[in-house]
């Protein structure tokens, strides 16, 4: 048998074995927090903005975002009930958390800037979303670093990294 063939094959069954990972908590199934199960069902799995104020939505279809993944975070802005935005790009972003904040760390902010963040944000109540968490291999290391030091809820997309940072939630890692 040719190389190229196996090679085909073991591609075939490493993309498979990934689905079969993400697969378990599809559609909330076997999701037993009441907290993420709320936000699969009412952010995640909606594909179209909810909610009377679409200016998160625009932005992120500004910034580059896919129609799906802007929807997601919309949704999940308007459900949980966050009364702010803030896009991490430089540093000085810190002091804009609090519970009400939705902070979404952009490729543009180095990792350590990045780590710092984080830190500064644990128990506030906050939440983080990573974007392009898989966009290279830096960045999985990143988003692979963050959820291992992280003490709270963490809930993976593929497409966004969610951390969430209330001291009520333990510590959890979901991949959707």
């Amino acid at each position: 048998m040719k190389r190229r063939g196996i090679r085909k094959r073991l591609a075939r069954v490493a993309s498979y074995s990934r689905t079969l990972v993400r697969v378990r908590h599809f559609r909330g199934r076997k999701v037993h927090s009441p907290f993420v199960y709320g936000i699969v069902r009412n952010a995640i799995m909606k594909t179209t903005p909810q909610g009377d104020d679409h200016a998160l939505f625009d932005e992120l279809r500004r910034r580059g975002f896919s129609t799906r993944r802007a929807a997601q975070l919309q949704n999940l802005y308007t459900f949980k009930g966050y009364t702010s935005a803030v896009f991490a790009e430089g540093a000085g972003v810190g002091a804009a958390l609090d519970a009400g904040t939705l902070c979404f760390i952009t490729p543009a902010l180095p990792e350590q800037d990045t780590i710092a963040l984080v830190e500064r944000a644990r128990g506030t109540g906050a939440a983080l979303c990573l974007t392009s968490p898989y966009e290279n291999r830096a960045r999985r290391r990143l988003a692979r670093t963050l959820v291992d030091s992280h003490r709270h809820t963490s809930v993976d997309n593929s497409g966004f990294l969610l951390l969430f940072t209330d001291k009520r939630l333990p510590k959890q890692h979901f991949k959707l």
